[in-house]
């Protein structure tokens, strides 16, 4: 049991660095398109990339589409969508 406990808790701190990672590559996307840190759309932004598939998307549409210079406008479609 003491095992399976320790196993459970490694995996949910590498889960946690994972997410951790992916949100801070995702705000770094938005703060090289030029969004200003505080902002409006910074603070919608952090509450969007809790979700992991919305991190997915824009990450997608940002580095697949190579739309790096519209990252703003990825940002608040998925806003939308969610």
């Amino acid at each position: 049991m003491r095992e399976l406990t320790e196993c459970i808790r490694e995996r949910s701190a590498r889960d946690r660095t994972r997410e951790q990672i992916d949100v801070a590559e995702c705000m770094e996307i938005l703060r090289q398109d030029g969004v200003q840190e505080g902002s409006e759309l910074h603070f919608k932004a952090m509450d969007l990339f809790r979700k992991s598939v919305c991190r997915m998307v824009v990450v997608v549409l940002v580095y697949f589409m190579g739309q790096m210079n519209n990252a703003c406008n990825i940002v608040v479609y998925v806003i939308n969508l969610d």
